[in-house]
C-alpha cells in the first residue's frame, strides 16, 4: 500500500504536470473500471496516458518524469491488487488520508473526489468495455446484476453533478470530454416506455425511495466485477495486470 503521504505528493505531482485536469481520484476510478471490463484490455487503456497527458511533448519538460511515471505505475498496480486480491466490497478513493471512510456521511471535498471517482469510472466503461451482451445471453442476470448498479453508478454521478461543477478543474478538451460524457451516459437510459431513468423526476424518485445511497457506490461497483466474473467467461481479470 502506498503510504498517505505518496499518495499526496503524487496527486500534487498530477495537478501540476496533467494540465487536463484530471486527478487521483478520476484515475482510481478508470482503472477499477478497466480491471471490471469483460474483454481484455490494452496496457495503454488501463493506465489512460493519453486523457493524462494532453500533450504528450511537454512531458520531457518535467523534471524527474521517469521517477513520477514510475510512482504513477506504482499506483495503478496498487489498484490491481486491491482490487483482485480481496473479497471486500470496492471502495471508492474519496481522500488520501486512507483512514476507513463511510460513504453516507462524505464531507463536500469527498463528495466532489467520490464524483472524480466515478467519471473516471464510467468514463472507462464508455471507453473501454465491449458489450456484455456478447459474453452473457441471459437478459434477466444483464438486467439484474449488470444493468440494476451500472445504473445506480449513473444516477449517483448526475445527483453529485447537480451539487459540483467538476469541469471547472478541467481545461477545454477535458471539459468538452465532460460533456459529451454527460450526453452519452444520458442517452444510454433513454427508455421508450418510462422516458429517461435519469431525468430530474426519476433520480427525485430514487432519491425519495431512499433507493439512491451514495454509500452503496462501492457495492454497486463490485456487483459489476462479479457479474462480469460469474457470467461472462473474463479471462482478463485472471491474467497479470501488472503494469511496467
Amino acid at each position: 500500500m502506498l503510504s498517505s503521504q505518496s499518495m499526496i505528493q503524487l496527486s500534487a505531482k498530477m495537478k501540476e504536470i496533467c494540465n487536463g485536469g484530471y486527478d487521483l481520484y478520476f484515475l482510481h476510478g478508470w482503472v477499477t473500471s478497466a480491471l471490471t471490463a469483460p474483454n481484455e484490455m490494452d496496457e495503454d487503456d488501463m493506465t489512460p496516458t493519453y486523457l493524462l497527458f494532453q500533450h504528450p511533448e511537454k512531458m520531457f519538460e518535467v523534471d524527474n518524469l521517469e521517477a513520477f511515471m514510475q510512482d504513477l505505475n506504482d499506483f495503478c498496480n496498487q489498484i490491481v491488487e486491491d482490487t483482485l486480491s480481496s473479497n471486500d466490497p470496492i471502495i471508492p478513493l474519496v481522500n488520501l488520508t486512507q483512514s476507513p471512510v463511510d460513504l453516507n456521511k462524505l464531507n463536500p471535498d469527498e463528495e466532489r473526489n467520490l464524483l472524480s471517482w466515478v467519471y473516471g469510472y464510467l468514463f472507462s466503461y464508455l471507453a473501454n468495455w465491449d458489450n456484455v451482451a456478447d459474453y452473457c445471453d441471459d437478459a434477466d442476470t444483464i438486467g439484474n446484476l449488470f444493468f440494476v448498479p451500472l445504473l445506480h453508478l449513473s444516477a449517483v454521478f448526475f445527483t453529485l453533478d447537480k451539487k459540483y461543477d467538476l469541469s471547472k478543474g478541467l481545461n477545454e478538451d477535458a471539459a468538452s470530454d465532460y460533456a459529451d460524457l454527460k450526453l452519452d451516459l444520458y442517452d444510454l437510459w433513454n427508455d421508450d416506455e418510462n422516458g429517461n431513468l435519469l431525468s430530474d423526476e426519476k433520480l427525485a424518485q430514487f432519491a425519495e425511495s431512499g433507493e439512491l445511497f451514495i454509500g452503496e457506490v462501492g457495492n454497486s461497483t463490485s456487483m459489476l466485477l462479479n457479474f462480469v466474473l460469474d457470467y461472462c467467461m473474463n479471462d482478463n481479470t485472471s491474467d497479470d495486470h501488472t503494469l511496467n
